[in-house]
């Protein structure tokens, strides 16, 4: 390993994406590994390079092969090497005030960004019901007809986005709710915090 060249801005882009998927900050990495704060800000702001024994522990933490680490174009695992977890905000409340209520794990690998206790039944021909886990790929723009997870009225829901005639579209798969046509000037009115990728069931 210590023959690997070592590219100090990749490092430090890796590792900042390491410590975001895993909720770790300076402080909670310290206590962790015994790094201090200051060294590892260095770390993440490419000023300082790392010996390899640091690397190969860091890379041992995070469950990741020390060379990605260094920044090479290697798979980011080792053969047989399982990958961890990581933590993503779970929001419970349809009330949306940027609240996280608490956090989910997840695979790694599984491109999601945040959790939703789904808030109401808007959603039921499509098999998704109150009180179900939606997971979030967060992203401003999804495609005509898929499902997302918008805040409108200061509330959360998810509907079925279509555009129409300049209009956006927000279709509840529930025959008992009305489409919402939001024109073209008013879609400040609404965000959207992502593509639903997997909702799961609760058991009924």
């Amino acid at each position: 390993m210590n023959e690997v060249e070592f590219d100090i801005v990749k490092f430090a882009e890796r590792l900042k994406e390491l410590m975001d998927d895993f909720r770790e900050n300076t402080q909670t990495l310290y206590r962790a590994i015994f790094l201090t704060p200051p060294t590892i800000s260095k770390y993440m702001n490419a000023s300082l390079e790392p010996k390899r024994s640091t690397v190969e522990l860091l890379a041992r933490y995070f469950g990741v092969n020390p060379v990605w680490l260094m920044g090479q174009d290697v798979d980011k695992y080792l053969p047989g090497q399982i990958p961890k977890n990581k933590c993503i905000p779970f929001i419970e409340s349809a009330n949306y005030d940027n609240k996280i209520d608490n956090y989910k794990f997840v695979p790694i690998e599984e491109n999601i960004d945040l959790c939703l206790l789904v808030p109401d039944n808007s959603m039921i021909n499509a098999r998704i019901y109150e009180g179900d886990l939606a997971y979030i790929r967060e992203q401003l723009i999804v495609e005509n007809g898929e499902i997302a997870a918008i805040v409108i009225n200061e509330v959360i829901t998810l509907k079925r986005i279509y555009i129409k005639d300049n209009s956006l579209v927000l279709h509840s798969e529930n025959p008992t709710l009305p489409d919402i046509i939001i024109a073209k000037k008013e879609k400040k009115k609404i965000t959207i915090l992502g593509k639903v990728i997997y909702v799961k069931f609760e058991v009924r």
